[in-house]
């Protein structure tokens, strides 16, 4: 279920009636910008749901403002760190990471079918 503002998007993902996550994201003069990725602890390696999640935000997102798609991670959280520079983001500068939307499109399509 997506919940939207005029600028402001968060996609809520359940799991048996109840809420396992939720991804924020907006556009901005970069491209999209996902402001915030939250998995509740139990979720977090199960299932590839975070590569479902962010199929659920691409397939609803603008492409045509998404050339880019960014977010910041806690440099001390190399969890985070770990799980989305596996799924193709990069160190842009300091704590901000980012991919292009193409590239990242390929990087969370499993075996080329989207959840």
């Amino acid at each position: 279920m997506i919940f939207t503002t005029k600028d402001y998007f968060i996609a809520v993902f359940y799991e048996n009636k109840k809420i396992i996550g939720f991804i924020s994201f907006m556009y901005d003069k970069k491209g999209l910008c996902l402001s915030e990725v939250q998995i509740k602890k139990e979720y977090q390696s199960a299932n590839n749901n975070l590569k479902k999640m962010i199929n659920v935000v691409l397939d609803n997102c603008n492409k045509e403002k998404s050339k880019n798609v960014y977010l910041t991670i806690n440099p001390r959280n190399e969890k985070s760190k770990n799980a989305l520079t596996h799924i193709g983001f990069y160190n842009a500068e300091g704590k901000n990471y980012k991919i292009s939307y193409n590239d990242f499109e390929k990087r969370v399509t499993m075996n080329n079918v989207k959840y």
